[in-house]
């Protein structure tokens, strides 16, 4: 299965992609609309399920990063290079 995640939720005051709690996703099988909070979503992914960033050209991968300090966190990657792409999406 696969998603595109359209929207984030923001846990404080910080954007950056650890401090985002809950991922709106449109299911690009079934054009379900739903919403996970960050673990749910990172377990998800890390079983090997697909989640991307935008369509078309601009369609950028979403992998897990998994810092030593800290929880794992969602973060794009284009042509295997980090972006911030999950910070520009639009609240909700």
């Amino acid at each position: 299965m696969a998603i595109e995640i359209t929207a984030v939720r923001f846990g404080g005051n910080r954007k950056t992609e650890d401090a985002i709690v809950r991922y709106q996703w449109l299911g690009l099988d079934n054009g379900q609309i739903g919403e996970s909070d960050k673990p749910t979503l990172v377990e998800w992914i890390d079983k090997g399920n697909r989640a991307y960033v935008g369509s078309g050209v601009n369609r950028t991968d979403v992998g897990v990063v998994k810092p030593a300090l800290s929880e794992p966190y969602l973060r794009t990657y284009f042509h295997g290079k980090q972006t911030n792409n999950l910070v520009k999406l639009p609240p909700f």
